[in-house]
């Protein structure tokens, strides 16, 4: 899957951008990005409203009033740029998730490469 950049530019952490996780909670972590399947089930299902809800598939009726964007103001009481924002606000946190998904691997290896073995050991 291609990552998404947002202007022009790559997210890039630092190297201890995993400091605020306890060694048990980074080791989870490490273990569910190497399990690939996991990690993209768990995509699919929080990014599933956002990219499916209404979508057209072959053979299936088109359910148009499921897309998230109708039920954004189901009182129709919004203005044009009020309705444009919640959208422009949605599609953000859609960029925001999908680039922690794409960098959590990277995270986790950039992380783990810190950790210096003491060589006496």
């Amino acid at each position: 899957m291609k990552e998404i950049t947002r202007n022009n530019g790559q997210v890039n952490a630092p190297t201890n951008a995993l400091s605020f996780l306890t060694d048990l909670e980074r080791d989870s972590l490490e273990v569910f990005v190497q399990n690939e399947t996991m990690r993209e089930g768990l995509r699919k299902v929080l990014l599933d409203q956002m990219y499916n809800m209404g979508v057209q598939k072959d053979g299936e009726k088109t359910l148009m009033l499921r897309n998230w964007v109708f039920g954004l103001d189901p009182q129709g009481t919004m203005s044009d740029d009020q309705y444009g924002r919640a959208v422009r606000v949605h599609t953000e946190a859609l960029v925001l998730l999908e680039q922690a998904f794409n960098k959590l691997t990277e995270l986790v290896q950039a992380e783990k490469a810190t950790v210096k073995k003491n060589p006496a050991l």
